[in-house]
């Protein structure tokens, strides 16, 4: 009897041990198994350059951040004006301006009387923002009306925009360079630096034909131009938040002002007919006679495909 219960105890130390033993081995199995898988493949990224081309007519995508460009135009249409201009001139500039890259319009209406008001005009134009100034044109002057607008755009509307650009109806920026929808910002983007506060913009004046016809665009229609910049009244494309308005060269409260060359971005100005006093006969010696103008200017119709572009998007 005695016997038979020692056997039984010896059965069972001999389970539990083996039970211990098989324990063991599992948890040394598991424990070692991971050293013995094929290791995987970590997954990594790989550095991308900042980004730093331009957009051209040649490269078909924006790199560089979107400026806000918007446009200040004081201006007044009426009848008696020598040069013949009227709604049908400034819709093409508006047009220009927008397909150049221009946000917003602000129009300052110097009209003398409320029939020359625009108004009705402007309401029909979403980018266009109509102030009537009408009450700052009587009499008439730089300071009192044009350059006033000029800073009371900067006043109202600058902390807006990026950049903006104070060029009259018959003032249109103008590059080589870029010929497709929205290339005045990346021009500007182009040309700027942090510490530049205003682009002055060479003046070429483009002369000798009739600034106003019923079906022909102003830049279709006079294509002589001067040979290099008339003059030293450029006009500014200026960061807004950092300058006071003048005619053609800010007051700089901080940054730089530079001298865009002209082969990056110039002001083709349609003067027309104005140095051959508009067609009639001449009454001083300024005038010039059609035969000096030929003599003073060469040809040029570059603006031509830029012009048929934007007439295609608003036919």
């Amino acid at each position: 009897m005695k016997d038979a219960c020692y056997a039984k105890k010896a059965r069972q130390f001999v389970r539990a041990k083996f039970a211990c033993l098989i324990f063991c081995l599992v948890f040394f199995i598991c424990a070692n198994f991971r050293r013995f898988e094929k290791p995987k493949t970590l997954r990594t990224y790989t550095a991308i350059a900042a980004p730093t081309s331009i957009r051209t007519s040649t490269t078909p995508s924006t790199t560089l951040p979107v400026l806000r460009i918007d446009a200040v135009l004081a201006v007044r249409i009426y009848r008696h004006d020598k040069a013949k201009w009227t709604t049908f001139e400034l819709d093409q500039w508006v047009k220009y301006m927008i397909y150049a890259g221009v946000q917003t319009i602000y129009l300052y209406d110097c009209h003398m009387t409320d029939d020359e008001a625009l108004k009705k005009w402007a309401a029909s134009r979403s980018n266009i923002l109509y102030i009537d100034w009408g009450k700052y044109n009587h009499p008439h002057t730089l300071g009192g009306t044009q350059i006033r607008a000029y800073q009371h755009a900067i006043d109202s509307y600058g902390h807006l925009s990026d950049w903006q650009i104070a060029f009259d109806m018959d003032e249109y920026p103008f590059s080589l360079i870029d010929f497709d929808a929205g290339w005045l910002p990346r021009r500007i983007n182009a040309l700027s630096r942090p510490e530049i506060s205003e682009l002055s913009i060479k003046n070429f004046l483009f002369l000798g034909n009739d600034t106003s016809r019923p079906s022909e665009w102003v830049a279709e229609r006079i294509v002589r131009r001067t040979p290099f910049p008339a003059n030293t009244l450029d006009k500014p494309i200026y960061r807004p938040k950092n300058v006071r308005a003048q005619m053609h060269h800010n007051i700089l409260q901080s940054g730089s002002s530079v001298d865009v060359p002209a082969s990056e971005l110039r002001m083709n100005h349609y003067w027309g007919m104005r140095l051959q006093n508009w067609g009639l006969p001449c009454e001083t010696n300024e005038c010039m006679s059609k035969t000096e103008m030929i003599k003073k200017t060469v040809f040029d119709n570059s603006s031509f495909s830029l012009i048929s572009r934007v007439q295609k998007v608003y036919k």
